[in-house]
């Protein structure tokens, strides 16, 4: 059994969820809403103060699917 063998739909949606959530912050602070792929949600600027700059959607994300989308010109970007 592989370490992804048993993902269920409620964390994949939890994680959909929370890359919504960030992208619609993203639109309230009138910066565009960011790219949902198929493994991560990424912003093309630096998102608002305490929200993250990538969120992982699938568990087989890879660190380029996260920081190929993340605004590397701002320090102190999260994820």
């Amino acid at each position: 059994m592989g370490a992804h063998a048993e993902i269920t739909p409620m964390p994949l949606a939890a994680a959909r969820t929370d890359a919504v959530w960030c992208a619609t912050m993203c639109r309230s602070h009138r910066l565009p809403p960011g790219t949902f792929g198929d493994r991560a949600w990424t912003p093309a600027v630096r998102t608002p103060p305490h929200y993250p700059d990538a969120v992982t959607l699938r568990p087989e994300a890879t660190t380029a699917d996260l920081l190929g989308g993340v605004d590397p010109g701002t320090p102190g970007a999260s994820t």
